[in-house]
């Protein structure tokens, strides 16, 4: 079965599925550079519809607004049918990359790796799916307020944060983002260093992810690049948006100290 076709089974299936079709998901995966942010995010709700289903809890299509606080009793039954899931579909992740190829990115460019530290890092998204969604229960959130088909690991963070903390200052938020970015890009640095391919693949994750925020937020596009970069606007051509990062850099650094 080729990617896009495991990919919309399990889509249309509401993400519920077995851990077959998680063989097929990882082999996708493994050897589908371009589907591999997909293939993540669908193995995350796969692990929570699969989870909940096994419950007898029909996941949920849309938002229906604050659930009531889940009882622990219930928290634990859902820990325990997550880790039972987690169990099935991880034995399958480790089988798939035992029967997949190594890829260049697989190989680190520097230094001795073991073959084991190689299989970890391969089913490194399988194993952080599971600690989002084991994360998010012993928060003492259901994993019933989920929504299968809108649930990433950035939105888990997200809302992960919102619920255990109290309302905090523009100004300090400001701050602690300009902190995070300077330390995001010391760890992508050190990455870099050790595994380039993965360091660029990380780094345009990110990329990816804070340019869609940042049209989501409301960011003024256009269509003509010429006003795109002399006013830095993202740049919109079809359905995709490109930010000219690189002309504010220019600005700034043109700026008196």
């Amino acid at each position: 079965m080729n990617g896009s076709t495991i990919l919309a089974k399990i889509e249309k299936a509401h993400f519920i599925t077995t851990p077959a079709d998680i063989l097929d998901l990882t082999k996708e995966r493994l050897t589908a550079i371009g589907t591999t942010n997909k293939s993540g995010t669908t193995y995350l709700r796969a692990l929570l519809a699969t989870t909940l289903s096994t419950l007898g809890i029909e996941p949920r299509q849309r938002a229906q607004g604050h659930p009531p606080k889940a009882k622990p009793e219930d928290l634990k039954r859902q820990l325990g049918a997550l880790e039972e899931t987690h169990t099935a579909f991880y034995e399958q992740v480790l089988k798939g990359i035992d029967e997949t190829p190594l890829s260049e990115e697989d190989i680190p460019k520097t230094g001795r790796t073991s073959p084991k530290a190689v299989k970890t890092r391969r089913a490194n998204f399988a194993r952080s799916a599971m600690s989002m969604l084991r994360g998010w229960v012993r928060a003492g959130r259901s994993l019933e307020a989920l929504v299968p088909s809108k649930v990433t690991k950035w939105s888990l963070v997200i809302h992960h944060g919102q619920t255990r903390r109290r309302a905090i200052s523009p100004k300090r938020l400001a701050s602690k983002a300009a902190k995070q970015s300077k330390d995001l890009m010391v760890t992508l640095l050190a990455l870099s260093d050790a595994d380039k391919a993965t360091a660029l693949r990380e780094l345009q994750t990110t990329i990816d992810v804070l340019t869609q925020q940042y049209v989501k937020l409301g960011a003024n596009t256009t269509r003509d690049s010429s006003i795109a970069v002399a006013e830095h606007r993202p740049l919109k051509i079809g359905n995709n948006v490109f930010v000219p990062t690189a002309t504010q850099v220019l600005r700034q650094q043109a700026r008196p100290s």
